[in-house]
C-alpha cells in the first residue's frame, strides 16, 4: 500500500544524529543526559533557522475585528484579544481591511509602514478607515498599529504573518516542518553538536558540508513559484 506520511520524532532523529557522528548507536545508544543536551542544542539550532529565511509552511492568516478608537493590538500569548493570542508573529509581509458593510465581502490592501514612515504620521488617533499598519516585534507579545485609527465600522483586518516554527519538547513531539527537512534536520544537528564531543575531522568536515548542502537546498526549494513584478515606491519620488 502506498503511504505518504513518513514521518519521525524529537529522539529518533537525535539518535540519528549521533549515528552520523559515530558517538553512539544502536548497541550503545546515548544516556538520557546526551539526548537533554542534543534537544537543547537542537531548539536553539530551529530559533536560530526562523532568521534565514521565509517558510512556506510557516505563512498564515489572522483576522480579527477592528475596535472603534483603538490604534494598537497586542499580538502574543498574552494578549487580551482571544482572536490575537495564538502566537507573536515574526513578521507581518502584508495585511488587508474586509469591509463589515458589503456583500460580497470586500477586501483591500493596507500599506505597511517602517517605524519612521509610522512615527511621522501626524494625528494618530484620528478615526476614519485604516488604510496602513506598522508591526513591531518586540517581546513577550508583538504590537500592531493601524492607521487611521478604526472608526466604529466593525471591520475585519486580515493580517499575513510569519509565524514562529514549533518547539519540539518531547521526545515523541513530531516536528514542525514538511518531512523534506529531515535531512537537513538530522545533519544540522550533528554538526551543531560537533563541538561538544571528539569526532574524527574526516567524519566532522563530511558534517559540515552535508549539513550545509541540506539546508541550503530546502531554502532554495522551498519558494513561492509564482512571478515578481517590481515597481518603484511612488510614496518615496
Amino acid at each position: 500500500m502506498t503511504t505518504y506520511t513518513y514521518s519521525i520524532q524529537r529522539d529518533t532523529l537525535i539518535q540519528a544524529a549521533f549515528r552520523l557522528m559515530g558517538t553512539f548507536n544502536d548497541d550503545a545508544p546515548p544516556p538520557q543526559s546526551d539526548i537533554t543536551n542534543a534537544a537543547q542544542a537542537l531548539n536553539l539550532m530551529i530559533k536560530q533557522w526562523m532568521t534565514r529565511d521565509y517558510p512556506l509552511w510557516c505563512v498564515t492568516d489572522v483576522p480579527f475585528t477592528v475596535q472603534q478608537g483603538v490604534t494598537s493590538y497586542q499580538l502574543g500569548p498574552t494578549s487580551t484579544n482571544a482572536q490575537l493570542q495564538a502566537f507573536r508573529p515574526l513578521r507581518i509581509p502584508m495585511a488587508r481591511l474586509q469591509y463589515a458593510n458589503t456583500n460580497p465581502a470586500l477586501e483591500v490592501p493596507l500599506v505597511k509602514l517602517s517605524r519612521q514612515e509610522y512615527d511621522l504620521m501626524g494625528n494618530k488617533t484620528a478615526q476614519g478607515t485604516p488604510n496602513s499598519f506598522y508591526y513591531d516585534p518586540q517581546l513577550g507579545n508583538g504590537v500592531l498599529y493601524l492607521f487611521l485609527t478604526p472608526d466604529s465600522n466593525p471591520n475585519v483586518c486580515i493580517l499575513t504573518c510569519q509565524r514562529p516554527i514549533a518547539d519540539v519538547i518531547n521526545s515523541t513531539d513530531n516536528f514542525d516542518f514538511p518531512i523534506e527537512w529531515q535531512n537537513a534536520l538530522k545533519y544540522g544537528l550533528a554538526n551543531e553538536l560537533l563541538t561538544e564531543y571528539f569526532v574524527p575531522e574526516r567524519v566532522a568536515n563530511r558534517i559540515e558540508r552535508r549539513a550545509e548542502q541540506y539546508l541550503n537546498d530546502m531554502l532554495d526549494w522551498d519558494q513561492e513559484e509564482a512571478p515578481m513584478y517590481l515597481q518603484p515606491d511612488m510614496r518615496r519620488m
